[in-house]
C-alpha cells in the first residue's frame, strides 16, 4: 500500500514538472513582466512557440533548443534559473500519503537540470512544510507571493493551504501560476491560474460508484473524513452517483 502511494505521488509530481517545462517555454521567453500583461491564463500545456526560436520586440531572437533565453523576463526568472515555491506535507495527519511528493518533484527537477534546464535555466524549488494546516499553508503562499522572487507554485502537494489561497482570490489577483497541482479539490479547476494534473476526488468517487454498479453491486456504503474538504466532496460525489 505504501509503495503504491509513493509511486502515485511521484507520478503526478513528475507530470506537474513536465507541464511546468511546457508552460515555461512560453512564459519565460516572452516579454518582461509577462503575468502583468496577460488578460487570461493560457490553456494548460500551451506552447505557441512550438519549441522554435522566439523573436522579441526589437528583432532579437532566442533559440531555446540552444539554451538561449531573454534573461530576467519575469519575477523569479533570471538568465540562469527559474525559482518555484511549494508547500509540502512532511508532518501532520497527511504525511503518510503526501510526504513522498517532495522527492518526486526533486527527482524530476534534477533530471531536467542535468539535461541543461529550461532554455538554459535551472529549476529551483523552495519547500515549506505546512503540516496540511489550512491557515499555515495559506500564510506561506501569501509570503511566497509577497516576496516577489518566485515565478509560481510547482505542484504544491499540500492542498489545504492552496484551497484558501484559491478561494480567497489571492492566486487570481496575483496572477501567480500554480502548475501541476494535485486536482484533489474542485476549486482547482475553476481558477484560470491553476493547472491540476490529476483526477479530482469527486471524479474518482463517481468512477468508483459507477464501476461497482457495472459489476453488479446494488448495495453501497462509504466511510469518509469530515475535517477536510476532500472528504465531504468525495462523499457527496459518491452518494450522488449512487442515486443516479
Amino acid at each position: 500500500m505504501n509503495r503504491g502511494r509513493s509511486s502515485a505521488g511521484a507520478a503526478w509530481t513528475a507530470a506537474g514538472i513536465v507541464i511546468a517545462i511546457c508552460l515555461l517555454s512560453t512564459f519565460t521567453l516572452a516579454t518582461p513582466n509577462t503575468r502583468r500583461v496577460l488578460v487570461s491564463a493560457p490553456s494548460p500545456g500551451a506552447n505557441p512557440t512550438g519549441g522554435l526560436p522566439t523573436a522579441l520586440p526589437g528583432g532579437k531572437t532566442y533559440d531555446c533548443a540552444k539554451g538561449q533565453n531573454a534573461g530576467p523576463t519575469d519575477e523569479g526568472v533570471t538568465a540562469t534559473e527559474i525559482r518555484f515555491a511549494a508547500t509540502t506535507v512532511e508532518s501532520g495527519p497527511a504525511k503518510d500519503f503526501l510526504k513522498e511528493a517532495k522527492y518526486g518533484m526533486l527527482a524530476v527537477a534534477n533530471k531536467v537540470n542535468r539535461a541543461g534546464g529550461v532554455c538554459g535555466r535551472q529549476i529551483k524549488i523552495e519547500f515549506r512544510d505546512d503540516g496540511w494546516n489550512p491557515e499555515t499553508g495559506q500564510r506561506y503562499i501569501e509570503s511566497f507571493i509577497g516576496d516577489h522572487k518566485y515565478f509560481g507554485l510547482a505542484v504544491n502537494p499540500s492542498s489545504e493551504g492552496l484551497r484558501g489561497a484559491i478561494d480567497s482570490g489571492l492566486i487570481r489577483r496575483s496572477g501567480f501560476p500554480v502548475i501541476g497541482a494535485d486536482g484533489m479539490l474542485y476549486d482547482q479547476y475553476k481558477d484560470p491560474w491553476v493547472w491540476p494534473v490529476a483526477t479530482s476526488t469527486a471524479s474518482v468517487m463517481h468512477i468508483m460508484a459507477a464501476n461497482a454498479y457495472a459489476r453488479g453491486a446494488r448495495t453501497f456504503g462509504i466511510a469518509w473524513e469530515t475535517s477536510y474538504r476532500f472528504g465531504k466532496e468525495g462523499h457527496d460525489a459518491f452518494v450522488g452517483e449512487v442515486k443516479r
